[in-house]
């Protein structure tokens, strides 16, 4: 017997995976419970790419510097997009 379309993905949600579905103008959204159409594109939610940076911006005249030892800045990025920025 062949496995069903998406037995990846409904194993992946068996074990605790959130799960997106594909709508009609190609965007992702999370669905709970999954219908498991065999006509819709299902996948496990992707976990998003986050990177984390302390450091110091100062001025000293008409220049700008950074300094990544004292840091007073701390940002992140999600998927290459700014997402957080917290003075420290």
């Amino acid at each position: 017997m062949p496995k069903h379309v998406h037995y990846n993905v409904i194993k992946a949600w068996a074990e605790g995976a959130e799960i997106q579905l594909q709508n009609t103008k190609g965007e992702w959204r999370t669905v709970e419970p999954p219908a498991w159409d065999k006509n819709t594109n299902y996948r496990v939610k992707p976990t998003p790419n986050i990177v984390s940076l302390k450091l110091c911006i100062k001025q000293e005249g008409t220049h700008v510097f950074l300094d990544f030892a004292r840091a007073n800045i701390a940002v992140e990025f999600t998927d290459g997009k700014l997402t957080k920025a917290t003075v420290i």
